[in-house]
């Protein structure tokens, strides 16, 4: 909008999908966009990140690449490692797909981000051994968080992918660092989503029926009962010894009165 003109004009920006990704855009998969892990000001944010976390199937956790040890991203780890717990416990050792990866963003903007153009092989080099450096001091920090601790090999396992806009990317030559592996690895979550969606629910169920199991194998062993049903026999015992103290008092009544009348 200029200076000095009201009107507001709406932009729409369409684009295609790419040829890679063109096999599982059938809407049967959903990316979301989910802010907030830093809003401490914004609870209507947090409690939407919650919830979205807890209901996913997929988690792609995005760092920019000077971030990667900040105690924004430390406690963006532990968040969703507890909010998520279905989706980094079922990254087990053997599992053909990981439903968690974090991505390091915009390494392009490292000393040698944009070298990887293949016109100087020397350059080149530098940069991928940047890249793996910063993938190492990433996987460091991910193996020191407190609350990847429950899961182990996790942080040892877990796919960390780097990616960036350079030329290549630019002109459509190539997909640099490792935009082409996670073009590849949305494919295969989008294959195995119902698997996914199984797993998913079958650890919701598990972590229910498992602490509700020791609960009633706990009753058994010492003969007692649930806490409902304790409440209602204490309230039911206390009735009783109302009643009783009640039919104490009108029998102690009775008698009174009629010593007092013999008395008379």
């Amino acid at each position: 909008r200029s200076q000095g003109d009201s009107r507001v004009f709406d932009l729409l920006v369409h684009s295609g999908t790419r040829p890679e990704l063109s096999s599982i855009a059938n809407g049967m998969m959903k990316l979301i966009d989910v802010p907030g892990h830093n809003e401490s000001d914004n609870p209507v944010v947090k409690e939407c990140k919650d919830v979205v976390t807890s209901l996913c199937h997929a988690l792609m956790i995005l760092v920019k690449y000077d971030n990667i040890t900040t105690s924004a991203t430390a406690d963006l780890v532990e968040g969703v490692a507890k909010d998520a717990a279905h989706l980094f416990g079922a990254s087990e050792p053997g599992s053909e797909f990981a439903p968690v990866m974090f991505v390091i963003t915009q390494v392009d903007h490292l000393e040698h981000g944009d070298a990887l153009d293949g016109n100087d092989s020397e350059e080149e080099d530098g940069a991928r051994m940047e890249i793996a450096e910063l993938k190492a001091k990433f996987r460091a920090f991910l193996e020191r968080r407190p609350g990847l601790a429950q899961f182990p090999g996790f942080a040892e396992r877990v796919p960390i992918l780097a990616t960036g806009i350079d030329k290549q990317v630019l002109t459509g030559r190539k997909l640099a660092f490792d935009l082409e592996e996670l073009l590849k690895r949305l494919t295969d979550l989008h294959r195995a989503r119902e698997a996914l969606i199984e797993s998913r629910k079958v650890r919701y169920a598990t972590g229910i029926a498992r602490p509700l199991g020791r609960a009633l194998a706990t009753c058994l062993e010492t003969g007692g009962h649930p806490v409902i049903a304790t409440d209602v026999l204490e309230r039911q015992s206390q009735q009783r010894r109302k009643l009783v103290m009640a039919a104490v008092s009108v029998s102690t009544l009775a008698v009174g009165g009629w010593m007092a009348a013999a008395a008379w």
